[in-house]
């Protein structure tokens, strides 16, 4: 198993207009999870490694991360083993929330599916009565 993530940093509040500028980047770079763009809603923390981010809240009892890390698909699994052991030592569980199949290949983490997101391709969608 890698060693920690080198550079790795914790912000305690939510984020700051650079840190939301930061994590745009790597969304852009990165965004690739359905849910990705929700890493911007106010209110969300911030863990950031030198190749990547997570988007959380504190619940008190955990850090619920708001999908995947933000990062490229080879450094998922160190970021977001990083971010498990920065929770730990925080006193909180780490939970990883909507994230999807490239992400459960990438970690050795559990998951329980809770629902499927719709998906629809409107160059196949026919109206009623349309032909």
């Amino acid at each position: 198993m890698p060693g920690p993530v080198k550079g790795a940093q914790l912000n305690g509040r939510a984020g700051s207009g650079d840190e939301r500028a930061r994590v745009l980047e790597l969304l852009r770079a990165f965004g690739w999870n359905a849910t990705s763009f929700q890493m911007l809603e106010p209110g969300l923390r911030y863990w950031f490694a030198p190749a990547g981010c997570v988007a959380y809240v504190d619940t008190g009892r955990a850090w619920v991360a708001a999908g995947a890390p933000l990062a490229a698909a080879p450094e998922l699994g160190a970021i977001a083993r990083e971010f498990v052991r920065a929770a730990r030592a925080a006193g909180r569980q780490a939970v990883f929330f909507a994230t999807e199949e490239r992400f459960l290949t990438q970690t050795e983490y559990a998951s329980l599916l809770i629902g499927e997101q719709p998906s629809w391709d409107p160059a196949a969608f026919h109206r009623a009565g349309s032909g």
